[in-house]
């Protein structure tokens, strides 16, 4: 039976004229629209492929007086949210620190699906917003932060939304692995273990350091009468962990 898709519904939200319609086209494109007018949300819709999963994208260009009108809404519909402002506009700085509170005022924000956006970082002339105010707002909410530019930072980009998109993907398979490990004990598979080759560890180094260790555990630690005991003691330990480190993985 073939993997049903999963969805992933990004919303961006910002003031008008911040450039979130310029990044949701540079991004979904790679084409950069320097002027871009819309009164109303416009959802685009685009299949990709992330970590060998088939992921049905929407991307929700929201206009301001929409998530204004219903918040609520828009925290329902949104796996992942962008809030975006224009690194030349404090105004756009305000409404994007607003779109946080209300949003945070009704759900808690998820520091790993939420990032905020400073555009038009080739404009340094113009800039009004500090980097510095917008990483403190940033570290507030807890939520992860960028400057960039849609005209000319298409990696930065994105790199950033697919990191979103990847740590949704994460989400939903730690939890799906803890309802497996709930139902059937012993058989959970960590997600990170399907996309990196299982590392070959020397069988002999690892099995002298889990007897070592078990001995540790099991004897009696002796009373460390002096420095000279307590020296000896520390290099034992020491061994074990410098044999670790020096164990070769095989790729």
């Amino acid at each position: 039976m073939r993997d049903e898709p999963v969805v992933i519904r990004l919303a961006i939200c910002g003031a008008k004229n911040s450039g979130k319609s310029a990044l949701s086209v540079r991004f979904l494109t790679r084409r950069f629209i320097g002027e871009y007018d819309s009164n109303q949300d416009v959802i685009f819709e685009r299949s990709i492929v992330l970590a060998d999963k088939k992921v049905e994208l929407q991307v929700n260009d929201t206009t301001e007086k929409e998530w204004i009108k219903n918040p609520q809404k828009l925290i329902n519909w949104a796996t992942v949210i962008v809030v975006v402002y224009s690194i030349t506009d404090y105004g756009s700085f305000l409404v994007a620190r607003n779109i946080l509170n209300a949003l945070h005022n009704i759900k808690p924000l998820c520091s790993e699906l939420t990032l905020l956006v400073g555009n038009k970082k080739d404009l340094q002339h113009f800039r009004t917003v500090k980097k510095s105010e917008a990483k403190s707002l940033a570290m507030t909410f807890g939520i992860k932060f960028i400057e960039c530019s849609a005209a000319e930072d298409f990696d930065e980009i994105h790199g950033s939304f697919t990191r979103l998109f990847f740590s949704h993907l994460l989400l939903l398979k730690n939890s799906s692995d803890e309802l497996e490990e709930e139902t059937h004990p012993g058989r959970r598979k960590s997600f990170l273990s399907t996309l990196m080759p299982k590392p070959n560890f020397d069988q002999n180094i690892t099995n002298n350091l889990e007897q070592n260790i078990k001995g540790l555990n099991s004897a009696k630690q002796p009373e460390v009468k002096n420095a000279s005991n307590k020296l000896s003691l520390r290099r034992k330990i020491s061994g074990i962990g410098s044999r670790l480190v020096g164990t070769q993985v095989t790729k």
